[in-house]
């Protein structure tokens, strides 16, 4: 394999940690897979051009979530070297879909003849989408804080803007084949064709999405408002971990209370406290404090703790990471426990058949999943909780919308990822279902980034990272209903659909036969285990 390949690929990896927060430089993302393309486009092995892929994969994982290792080294018990293989097992895993792309690309591109910039971006579209991600980040969630083409994704959702982000790289692709190399399936007349076509597709998306922004403006000044507090305590590991809350936990109360005061003070209707900040169930005896102050203060409060029950069946007790929403008058609601919860970090998967595994990597949380969603009724808008991890999957946040949530609320604890990109990156996760659904956001994050969001998915405010802070806003109370929240996903399963066709064909078209073929007679005579592209 030459090394030019192998760095080509590795470049176009390595540069998405370069768009990904927190430095967010998107406008390389409308070039940075042309390397990739260079570099997989004549290689005629599956295996190899697998290979190539994957190796891209890789590289972005490992440059995007290199925080995994701050996280194993300072909350289990591993060393550094097996923290480091967490990592690389983690990037093997989750960037094998870049090889799956590499692998079909001959063939998808081959069948879309004249139009294969189309079918080549759809084909990435589609894999990205079927692969299972332990954090789903897709190539357009780095472009969420521009409006002016984002809100596409209130149709799309962010698989559009992943199609996008490819089609002008394979455009750009197929130029430099077409008129510096004089090779390759386009001549002058289709590359014409097809720029008109994607020169269409960005005016559609630019001007819908600056009729949305409009629409999203209309309603917000009509639209009631809600003033939130959001408190970010700071509390780092020394205050509460888990050891710690039991000792600490009047310091930690104390520290909430002053802050609550303070934003009853500037006229708060509500003050959201993050996950876990309660040291105690607010409907419990050691917790009543907090229904105290909602009441001697006049306002709501919403706030996160752990809730211990006892399974009847088994005589266990079961941890859960749980909600409350506390009413102005001291009244507490019914108690909402996360339903998805992060493996490996607040669960250990296989836990139950192999027991060992939970004391032979410590650090790893004992909660169990709830049962049930929860939205919370009443003026001034129905709401529901998202705990750290669900604010960033696509089918929770449905769930609650399809209930009849019209106000998305996310409180979190990233102290556990440390001065990293991570915490900015979760942000960018949280904030796209804002705009996929059209619904505001309020987020408290007990170490940053605690911010407000409208319902295009844009930041109005946010704080600090690792710095005590109280953010209060006045809140539109926009519901604005998408097409993607009616249809899912159903521009990524179209992609799905379309690429079928390529990958069943046997016939190949004249134009990009001979590369397929190729990969065929390669693959026929010990190309390993992938079929023939």
């Amino acid at each position: 394999m030459p090394w030019s390949k192998i760095l080509a690929v590795a470049v176009t990896g390595a540069l998405q940690a370069l768009i990904s927060p927190p430095l967010n430089l998107h406008f390389l993302h409308w070039l940075a897979w042309v390397p990739f393309l260079w570099a997989v486009s004549d290689v005629a092995s599956g295996r190899r051009r697998f290979l190539l892929g994957w190796l891209a994969g890789v590289v972005a994982n490992v440059t995007i979530f290199y925080w995994i290792i701050h996280t194993v080294i300072n909350f289990s018990n591993l060393p550094l070297p097996a923290a480091v293989g967490v990592l690389i097992l983690f990037a093997l895993a989750f960037g094998a879909y870049a090889g799956v792309f590499a692998w079909g690309l001959p063939r998808v591109k081959a069948w879309g003849g004249r139009a294969w910039p189309f079918a080549v971006a759809a084909w990435f579209a589609a894999v990205e989408f079927l692969n299972p991600q332990l954090f789903p980040y897709f190539q357009g969630v780095a472009h969420y804080q521009n409006p002016s083409y984002f809100l596409v994704v209130s149709v799309t959702g962010v698989a559009g803007i992943s199609f996008l982000v490819l089609l002008v790289n394979s455009l750009a692709w197929a130029a430099f084949e077409t008129l510096r190399l004089g090779r390759g399936p386009l001549d002058r007349r289709s590359l014409a064709g097809c720029a008109g076509a994607m020169a269409a597709l960005f005016a559609a998306a630019f001007g819908y999405s600056a009729a949305r922004s409009a629409h999203l403006d209309r309603l917000a000044a009509g639209a009631p408002r809600l003033k939130v507090a959001l408190v970010q305590a700071n509390h780092g590991i020394s205050t509460r971990g888990h050891q710690q809350l039991s000792r600490n936990g009047r310091q930690i109360l104390e520290d909430y209370a002053a802050a609550t005061r303070r934003a009853a003070e500037m006229g708060a209707d509500v003050v959201v406290w993050p996950e876990g900040a309660s040291p105690a169930p607010p409907d419990s005896r050691r917790g009543r404090a907090v229904p105290e102050l909602a009441r001697e203060l006049g306002v709501e409060i919403w706030t996160g703790g752990v809730y211990l029950e006892k399974d009847e069946a088994t005589g266990k007790r079961l941890a859960h990471n749980s909600a409350w929403r506390i009413a102005a008058d001291g009244t507490v609601d019914a108690r909402y426990d996360k339903m998805f919860l992060l493996p490996f970090g607040e669960y250990m998967p296989g836990r139950d058949v192999f027991p060992a595994l939970a004391d032979a990597i410590q650090g790893v949380g004992n909660f169990y999943r709830g049962e049930a969603p929860r939205v919370y009724g009443d003026a001034p808008a129905p709401f529901n909780f998202l705990i750290c991890y669900e604010a960033i999957r696509r089918e929770m946040v449905r769930l609650f919308v399809d209930g009849g949530s019209r106000l998305l609320v996310t409180i979190t604890n990233d102290m556990w990822f440390g001065d990293t990109s991570c915490p900015t990156e979760h942000l960018m996760l949280t904030a796209i279902r804002s705009a996929e659904f059209g619904l505001p956001m309020v987020r408290a994050a007990n170490t940053g980034i605690s911010a407000v969001i409208d319902a295009r998915g844009t930041i109005l405010a946010q704080t600090g990272v690792f710095e005590p802070a109280l953010l209060v806003e006045d809140v539109p109370l926009v519901h604005a209903p998408t097409v993607y929240g009616r249809v899912g996903d159903a521009f990524a399963w179209l992609c799905v659909a379309a690429s079928l066709p390529a990958l069943l064909a046997r016939r190949r078209r004249a134009s990009g036969d001979a590369t397929a073929d190729a990969a065929d007679r390669q693959s026929s005579f010990g190309g390993g285990g992938l079929p023939p592209a």
